[in-house]
């Protein structure tokens, strides 16, 4: 499994919410190393960061990753 498909096995597990650093425990990851993913997927759109005084709150996105879910509001005709 990918390190994104084990962040996103995780968040799964915990109802699509998990604190940073316990990501880092749970996998055996360094901060770092856990930093630079959750960045990336933040940064792709899969996940959300959000700060909570000194630590990230990691939720799944709610934006679906489907080529049909990627269209612009102005592309997805109306019902």
């Amino acid at each position: 499994m990918s390190d994104e498909g084990e962040v996103v096995r995780l968040l799964v597990a915990n109802h699509g919410r998990i604190r940073q650093h316990q990501i880092a425990e749970e996998t055996g990851w360094s901060k770092s190393k856990v930093s630079r993913i959750c960045s990336q997927m933040h940064s792709d759109g899969t996940i959300e960061k959000t700060s909570v005084g000194r630590e990230n709150v990691i939720t799944l996105s709610d934006r679906e990753t489907t080529d049909e879910t990627q269209l612009d509001d102005a592309e997805r005709p109306l019902p």
